[in-house]
């Protein structure tokens, strides 16, 4: 059975298997060590710019809110620093659900 550059087969000892059928390969590592792309090397300093003169505010809300999001993080907010009345310590606040269906809290402090 094929679907969408997989298939499935019973091996020898009839256990089920999916197998990718473009390259045959689990994954291919990149190197760590290569040169960066000239894209790569402007978007770097673009970034360490950006950190260079960002404040507490920026670095939460364009850094580190959308790296949480895709990660499977929700309910996630941020305390701001305009009243500090209730931020009690903590800049952001998120939850994740676990496949268990419990809910764990986090407070976050970004320095």
């Amino acid at each position: 059975m094929r679907r969408e550059g997989y298939e499935a087969f019973f091996d020898d000892t009839s256990t089920l298997q999916f197998r990718h059928v473009a390259t045959n390969r689990i994954s291919e590592l990149s190197n760590p060590h290569r040169p960066f792309h000239p894209e790569e090397v402007k978007k770097r300093a673009e970034l360490a710019a950006f950190l260079d003169r960002c404040s507490k505010d920026e670095l939460i809300e364009y850094i580190l809110l959308p790296m949480f999001r895709p990660l499977g993080y929700h309910g996630i907010t941020s305390a701001g620093h305009a009243d500090k009345a209730l931020e009690y310590g903590k800049d952001i606040w998120i939850r994740y659900t676990l496949p268990t269906m419990y809910v764990i809290y986090f407070g976050l402090q970004a320095k």
